[in-house]
Order: structure tokens, then sequence, then C-alpha cells
């Protein structure tokens, strides 16, 4: 598709400002038939937009392509009278359905050859329109589900995610629920009826484990609900404001999550399970009475203001039956927002990062905004605020869109630790503060401190990384110890061997935390310098009573899950006699666990051209190594694709594939 210059756009938008001069802008998309039917909810909400210090520009859309509402949100951020700050899709906005941008993904991965539907392993993302610096190759447009636009990742752009504005979107189907523009017309009016009340005070949390999630570890969940309280210190002051509900608690545990979400006082309900589309798995247990379906929602009423919906596929918006459709549209419901994934979703993230904010006046289109993956969506209004229940001493909401490295210096020193973790997030932004980001983790007593400033440093991929991976793999609480060990297995340096196998070598590690060891770091180092760090340090154990047997279990486990991808990749790069199909599953296998150890092998065989009926392969291998972004190898990885990428021997498909490869890990 050609790019629509702004005269095109123009004749395809309609854009209409309400009166009153703001400082700061808000986009509300909508297309036709929407507007026309909801016309006086949705003027009113124009008015709530504006009592909450926002200028709101509607943007009724009449062409219905993803490109001219892009071009038209990038005008409107550039706009200097009133810069957009976030934008609402309201009604039937086209969907944008992307690929070659899985590592952007948390989880995702789903073979691209065609050997899967189209529908199936392009993601449903929102990215398109908020996160201007992606480029887009428009592929086609689809006729049977006539609101999906297909679109792949180019080379020449960015390759990671920091969107630029944030998005929300508010989109009713229609379904065995009820017609979508009543179910329109009743939210927005719910909306605007709650802008005219007092303002919700975040005191009542609910946190839901279901089976599986985080190995079912003990030690996570405890910290989980700990964390809540340094999120959230006004919370020190109420009884039972955080409440932890397990799925082991009772066997049929459904019936008690659905008491809770009805409870009018729940504030933010924080739901971690397994998912599909239109599928809550709360227990371990297949059948109705262990299952959350959305034809349930007809005598299901939730009333809890946000939920998040930690779990895959929830959020499934391009889809008529979808999980998070059901909790904002149902008649007699309350909730206001919902967070969830269009696709499925790792289990290892920090969803809850900036919650406490929500308390300090931050609007609730920043949880998107900067907690975000592909597949991680805001539905609702996203202008949505809480009461202020905790002062923080500045507007959040300027202070994200207006200040820079030197007000976010000071406030890295907070007494508030969900204001230390949002300055880590924005000081990344010049590589000069890491400094200061591995001072704040070094002297911080709060864990969300910590665990934020530790992952703020693996942007920068330098010195106080390392140390702060080794500092981590010994800290109190248990996610930034899990996190320490997923970084070391990303980042493979070889010093970070031994201080992983003195990890391993204590007793009673979280149950996540050893999965995501000796199930993933293992898998990116190479075995031989582990098994050597491990019998280096094992004999300084001497509190096991039964230290052979324990001996052999580890050593055991290290022979057979340490360097586990070493023959399988030789073999995909060296054989003459294996199919691609073999050699394809072989390379993709690296892209979860890089192994860092082989990265020679890797670029002996990329720096050679190759025959043209095995480009397909190179172009494969280059895509895979482009996993290794925070790899201690990642520099020698960049200078190599920089020349093949820039190298008239090779393919087109392998020169663009390396281009990308260099701007993700460069």
């Amino acid at each position: 598709m050609k790019r629509h210059d702004i005269a095109a756009i123009a004749a395809a938008l309609m854009l209409v400002s309400c009166s009153q001069q703001q400082e700061t802008g808000f986009a509300i998309v909508i297309d036709q038939e929407s507007y026309r039917q909801a016309q006086t909810e949705i003027d009113q909400y124009q008015k709530t937009v504006e009592s909450r210090g926002l200028k709101p520009i509607l943007v009724i859309d009449r062409w219905g392509v993803p490109d001219s509402i892009r071009q038209e949100l990038i005008r409107l951020h550039a706009d200097k009278t009133a810069p957009i700050e976030g934008c609402v899709f309201i009604g039937d906005i086209p969907v944008p359905m992307v690929r070659d941008a899985q590592h952007m993904a948390s989880a995702f991965k789903m073979d691209q050859d065609g050997r899967f539907d189209r529908t199936e392993y392009c993601i449903p993302t929102d990215r398109f329109y908020d996160c201007f610096d992606l480029e887009w190759q428009y592929l086609d447009h689809d006729t049977l589900y006539t609101d999906y636009y297909y679109y792949s990742l180019r080379a020449d752009g960015g390759q990671h995610l920091d969107p630029t504005i944030y998005s929300a979107r508010i989109t009713p189907r229609t379904n065995e629920r009820g017609n979508k523009y009543e179910k329109l017309r009743r939210y927005m009016q719910r909306v605007n009826e709650r802008a005219q009340q007092e303002p919700e005070v975040i005191d009542h949390i609910l946190l839901f484990g279901g089976d599986g999630n985080l190995s079912n570890s003990i030690a996570a969940r405890m910290d989980s609900k700990a964390e809540f309280y340094e999120q959230c210190p006004w919370l020190l002051d109420q009884q039972q404001s955080v409440k932890y509900m397990d799925y082991s608690q009772e066997k049929y545990i459904k019936t008690r999550v659905v008491n809770d979400i009805q409870n009018p006082q729940l504030d933010y309900a924080l739901l971690s399970h397994h998912g599909d589309a239109a599928i809550q798995y709360l227990s371990g247990v297949t059948g109705d009475e262990h299952l959350l379906q959305t034809f349930e929602f007809d005598h299901v009423h939730p009333q809890a203001t946000m939920v998040s919906l930690d779990a895959c596929y929830n959020g499934s918006f391009h889809l008529d039956d979808n999980i998070q459709e059901a909790y904002l549209f149902g008649q007699g419901n309350g909730t206001m927002l919902v967070l969830a994934n269009s696709v499925n979703a790792i289990q290892d993230k920090w969803v809850n990062r900036y919650m406490g904010l929500l308390g300090m006046g931050m609007r609730a289109g920043y949880m998107a905004k900067l907690g975000t993956f592909l597949e991680f969506h805001l539905f609702g209004d996203p202008t949505y605020t809480f009461a202020k229940s905790l002062d923080c001493g500045f507007d959040i909401n300027d202070a994200i869109n207006y200040k820079g490295d030197s007000f976010w210096i000071k406030q890295i020193d907070s007494s508030i630790p969900a204001i230390q973790s949002l300055a880590a997030r924005m000081l990344t932004v010049t590589p000069a503060n890491s400094d200061a980001i591995f001072n704040a983790f070094c002297k911080s007593t709060k864990s969300m401190t910590r665990m934020a400033c530790l992952m703020e440093l693996t942007r920068f991929r330098d010195r106080n990384m390392i140390e702060c991976i080794k500092l981590g793999l010994n800290d109190e609480n248990e996610m930034t110890q899990r996190f320490s060990v997923i970084y070391a297995g990303k980042n493979g340096s070889p010093e970070l061997i031994e201080p992983l196998m003195r990890l391993r070598c204590q007793n009673n590690l979280s149950e996540r935390v050893e999965f995501d060891l000796c199930s993933g770091a293992y898998h990116s180092l190479d075995s031989a310098l582990v098994m050597d760090a491990f019998k280096k340090v094992f004999p300084e154990c001497t509190f096991y009573w039964n230290q052979d047997s324990v001996r052999e279990a580890y050593s055991s486990q290290i022979e057979a899950d340490a360097g586990r991808l070493y023959f399988d990749i030789r073999k995909a790069l060296k054989s003459t006699t294996a199919s691609h199909a073999s050699k394809l599953n072989a390379i993709r296998g690296i892209r979860n666990y890089p192994p860092h150890f082989l990265v020679d092998d890797i670029l002996a065989y990329l720096d050679k051209p190759v025959a043209e009926e095995d480009a397909v392969i190179q172009k494969a291998t280059w895509e895979a190594i482009g996993w290794f972004n925070l790899s201690y190898r990642a520099a020698d990885i960049a200078e190599h694709a920089r020349k093949v990428s820039e190298d008239d021997r090779f393919p087109a498909s392998v020169r663009a594939e390396a281009l990308k490869t260099y701007n993700r890990v460069k």
C-alpha cells in the first residue's frame, strides 16, 4: 500500500476539536457508524476528557485503513499547540495483524512459513498505531475478516518497543451477550457517570494465582503480595486491603473468584492463570466448574474497577468472543478497565510494576505505555484516574510527558518506591544514567526499586548490568532473584557462571527460580564451564547431610541441561544431508535459550554466502541470533550483521534480516 499524504488523510478522517485550548491533547478515534449510534455518549465523553485537563480531539474514521489513522496520530502528536499524549480506539477500528516482529512479543513464536494460517501467526497489536518509530510494510487486507490488515515489520525502522503515546480500545462485539452498539452506549454512559462521582480509592486489591502460574511457587506469591504494600504504602493503614487467593484453597475455586470480582468494593484485581480467548483456566482441572467462560457473563457481573488478566489470549480483541469484552460490556457490570494479552504471554514478567502510580494521579493509559509488549493492551477509558491516595509532589502525567533527565535523576532518590521505579524507566533514554540507576539498586531497601533498576540496566548492557545481576542473584526478593537468573542466561558472560552455581547450591530455592535456572539459563551456557564451577563451589556446601546424593543429582542435571542445544545447532549449520525442516527446527530453538558459547560457530556460517536454495536457512539463522540482544557477544553479532547487510554477495532477504538483527542487538 502506498503511503498516504496528509491531504489524502484529511479526506478520509473528520476531525472535530472541542473549543477550549488545553496544554495536552487526547485523540478519540471512532468509526462513523459507532459515532452515529452513540453520538450523545461520545459527545459527553469529550467533556469528560476535558474535565480531566486534556483537549479532546474527535477523529471520525471514514476510510477504515490503519495507515491513515496512524499518520493522523503522528500529526496530532507533533502539533505544538496541543500534542496528544494518548488515544482511544472506539468501535470498529481496523486491526493491524503483524508478522516478522515476534522479538517484541513476550512469548509468542509461531512459524510464518505457510504451515499455519496467517490469522494464527500474525499478532493483533495496537503498537502499530502508538509506537511511531516502527516502520511497517503493508501486505494485504483480509476479505473474510474485513477489519484485519496485514503488515510486516521493516528492517530499516525501530526494533524495540517504546510507544510514543498510550492507547486503549473500547471494542464491544455483537454476540450472544448483546448488540455492540447497545454495549457501547451503556459503557460510555458508565464512564461519564463515574466522572461525575468521587474518584475511586485503591484500597481493596485481589491477587489470584491459578494452577501452574510461576511453577506454583509459594515464595513468588508471598513476595507478590508484599510488593503491593511498597507499591501502595497507604494500604498499610487498611485492614484486609490486599487479599491473596490460590487455586488450591478449595476444589471448586471458581465460585470464590467470581464472588470476589463481583464485590463492588474491589478496586484492582490481578488474575494470574492460563487462558484462551474465551476462557479463564482457574485451576489445573478442565470442566465447566473449573473454567470461567464468556457465556457465563450473562449472570456474572464483575465490579472490580480495574482487572489485569495475566493470561494468554484473554485480550483477543480481534475476535468476536473474548474475555476482556465480557468483563467490560456486560449489563450490570462495574468494571471500567481491563489489561489483557491478544496472544500468548510469558509468565515471568512484572505485570503490576506501575500499578501504584495509579494512586498518585497517573492516568490509566500509562499502564499500557510504560509496560508494553506487542500483545499487551489496555481496554476501556485510558484517561480514567483513581483518587490520589499519596501526593508525590508533582503532576505525574505532566512529568512523564515533559520532564527530562535532570528531573528524574532527583526522583531516583525519592522516598516513594513507585516513583523510583518510574524514574529508573525514564532515565534509560540516556546511557550515561547507568551509574545513577545502579547506585539506586545498591542503596535501596525496597524490593521493587531494586527490581526496577535491575530491569532497566539490561537496556544498557554494560558493566553495571553484570554487577547488578551478581547482586540480584542473592537478593531477598524472589522476583529480583528470579529475573537475575533469567538475565544471567540471556547475557551468558562466563563470569556469571560461578555466581549462578553458588545460587544453585543453596538449599530451598523457590520453585520458579529453580525452574528458570535449570530449565532456562543452563541451556544457554557451556556445559564444561558450568560443571567446573559446580565442582569448585559444591564442596563448600557442608550443610547437606546427604551431600553425595545431592552432588550426583545436581551433576546429572548439569549434564542433561547445560548447553543442551550444542549438538542440534552445530548439526544444523554443518550438515549437507539434513532437511530444511529439521535445520529450521534446530535454529529456531536458540531463540528461547541463546547458546552464547556457539556464537563464533554461528557467525562463521553467517559470514559465508550460501546457495540460493539455502538462503532461507541463513535468513532464519540471522533472525534467531537477533534474540541475543542481551548477550555479552552482542557487539560482535552486531558488527557481523552490519557487514552482511551491506554485502551484495548475499540475497536481498538475507541482507534485510541481517539489518534487522543489527538494529535489534546494536
